[in-house]
């Protein structure tokens, strides 16, 4: 759409319309526009797929109007570019942002994790002056960061600026020119030199603190051959290394990231000025509150057996939750979880069964945790086929070893995993391990019968991995040896 079009079909909104949507982008749920507007929510509903029909968002033509698929998501992405001054900056419902890959088109609603950023709080409050969130994609290190970001603990004292890797140039000029602004551009000595500018960068932060969020640094780390990463740009290291060694430090850095920043591997920094926090799914209680949020009911007791079910497949994962909750809550649902199962519950069957089946050969599952939902289908190819194609394109034998892992059902000790690359070197098969560890793509449990850590892959990983694995074993071999 044009920004002429989108203009017209602004301006020609009917008034009860406008309102809906004008409610609907300031992030108030469904139950809360039909409230204030005197309106039901079914009402609400329909205001919305005709406004997403007015701008001509993601309409499959081809269906019956009362089927029609719409993504809000999309309508939202709409006004970003053409309207952005009605989207609120700190919206009170749920956090408008690209969680993991900088796509502005996911919703990401915020539920719990209150003791989490009271910790993290008194942890930045204290002498972390980096902090660290770290995690598989999707699983909210974007929103949290953004959450901390609000807390009048924080805010009060520490303007926030944020760069997303995904959305800005990669570069350590981007993060340099956020920080001096015109200082930088009226200066041909920062240009030139880049000790000065690094210097310059810190001193700005000593004088005028800030809350810098540098996002999704995964995509300025590249593999440094030992199973970890390194940035590209030397001069991230340089930055970061001075900002922890600086007498003194008011300002502080958040950074989120699928992979394990260099700077937690050099071990020197003194008083615990640097803080690392892996990032899991959500509890169950906050998965029930999450779908409240979308307005989907949870009230009957089958309808709390559902979520539980989903949720147990799903292992919390936020993003894949807030893919099935959007879902149930549009037509033809209507925010009625037990009619979206009775469409789709079979699916959640099968892969409950998957999971506990003993007999065949693992290597044929065909786990299918993704294909019914089309938002599902989204985030595996948009989020976790790019995650498993990094780890392909970096380390080539750990990512082997994921697609062989994904062959146990259940969890499984170290040396189990170590086994199934045993015709390579012992010290490559360590490094493969470590590599998956830093990457956060192995899930801990403790064995029910001992003290012994075991470990296993999450669903939706498993289930990209499995497709690959015959590729892996090919294209992966041992060097040969005299």
């Amino acid at each position: 759409m044009t920004k002429g079009q989108f203009d017209r079909a602004f301006d020609e909104l009917p008034p009860k319309r406008r309102e809906v949507l004008l409610k609907f982008l300031a992030g108030e749920t469904d139950d809360a526009i039909a409230q204030s507007l005197y309106i039901t929510s079914t009402t609400v509903r329909k205001h919305i797929q005709d406004i997403c029909d007015t701008f001509l968002v993601d309409v499959k033509s081809d269906l019956p109007p009362d089927k029609r698929q719409h993504r809000r998501p999309e309508l939202i992405a709409l006004f970003a570019k053409y309207k952005p001054e009605l989207l609120p900056q700190s919206p009170q419902n749920g956090l408008i942002c690209g969680d993991g890959n900088g796509d502005s088109n996911t919703v990401t609603r915020w539920v719990g994790r209150q003791t989490l950023i009271n910790e993290l709080i008194h942890k930045l409050q204290g002498n972390s002056r980096i902090l660290s969130i770290v995690g598989i994609t999707g699983i909210g290190k974007t929103s949290l960061a953004k959450q901390l970001a609000k807390q009048p603990q924080l805010s009060q004292k520490l303007p926030e600026k944020e760069i997303s890797f995904f959305q800005e140039d990669p570069k350590f000029q981007v993060v340099a020119e956020r920080i001096l602004g015109a200082e930088l551009a009226n200066s041909p000595q920062l240009q030139q030199n880049t000790d000065h500018l690094v210097n310059a960068m810190v001193n700005q932060l000593k004088s005028q603190p800030i809350l810098l969020i540098l996002d999704m640094i995964e995509v300025i780390l590249e593999p440094d051959g030992k199973s970890g990463h390194q940035f590209k740009d030397s001069l991230f290291a340089k930055f970061l290394d001075r900002v922890v060694l600086a007498d003194t430090m008011p300002s502080r850095i958040v950074l989120t990231s699928q992979d394990r920043p260099p700077i937690m591997a050099q071990g020197r920094y003194p008083e615990n000025r640097f803080f690392e926090q892996p990032l899991r799914g959500l509890s169950e209680a906050e998965a029930i509150a999450l779908f409240r949020q979308w307005d989907v009911t949870v009230e009957s007791e089958k309808a709390q057996e559902y979520l539980q079910r989903i949720f147990a497949v799903y292992e919390g994962h936020p993003l894949a939750l807030s893919a099935i909750a959007g879902e149930v809550r549009e037509s033809p649902y209507e925010g009625n979880l037990e009619s979206y199962w009775g469409d789709y519950g079979n699916e959640i069957e099968d892969a409950e069964a998957l999971k506990a089946k003993t007999d065949g050969d693992p290597k044929d599952d065909k786990p299918t945790i993704d294909i019914f939902s089309r938002n599902l289908q989204d985030l595996v190819k948009t989020r976790i086929e790019n995650t498993f194609n990094r780890l392909r394109d970096g380390y080539p034998l750990a990512c082997k070893l994921l697609c062989r892992g994904a062959t146990n059902r259940q969890a499984a000790e170290r040396r189990a995993w170590l086994f199934l690359i045993g015709e390579f070197p012992q010290n490559e098969q360590i490094l493969a391990w470590q590599t998956l560890e830093r990457r956060f793509f192995l899930n801990e449990e403790k064995s029910p019968n001992s003290l012994q850590i075991l470990y296993r892959l999450h669903p939706l990983m498993r289930r990209v991995a499995l497709e690959n694995l015959s590729d892996l074993n090919r294209e992966v071999q041992p060097s040969a040896r005299g």
